[in-house]
């Protein structure tokens, strides 16, 4: 390199700050690359979230869906649904879960 001990100190100081800015430009360029590496990675993991850890893909959704009410079946369709058996707790004495239709047919009786 360039010896700085023959050099006058304008000269030198002019020398360092040549440096120092080629060094700034080079740290500078490293920083630039580093962040676009950076989000890059981070694309790449916001796309295979969104691709395959989606809250409907998870083994306890079943747990968290907030429209699991409306999709499931009811626990019992009418007084002769097969599902429930006599250890169900599912029919109770002097419920009537047929009382709309009822009505409405008593009516139609009504009516003529």
């Amino acid at each position: 390199g360039i010896n700085a001990e023959y050099m006058g100190e304008k000269e030198r100081d002019d020398l360092f700050n040549a440096q120092a800015i080629q060094l700034d430009r080079h740290a500078t360029l490293i920083e630039n690359e580093l962040k676009i590496q950076r989000q890059t990675k981070e694309q790449e993991l916001n796309e295979f979230r969104r691709q395959y850890q989606r809250k409907d893909k998870s083994r306890d959704w079943d747990l968290n869906d907030p429209k699991r009410i409306t999709r499931d079946i009811p626990a019992r369709i009418g007084d002769d649904d097969p599902r429930t058996g006599p250890a169900s707790i599912q029919k109770f004495e002097g419920e009537d879960i047929l009382e709309k239709q009822r009505k409405q047919v008593h009516e139609g009786k009504r009516n003529y």
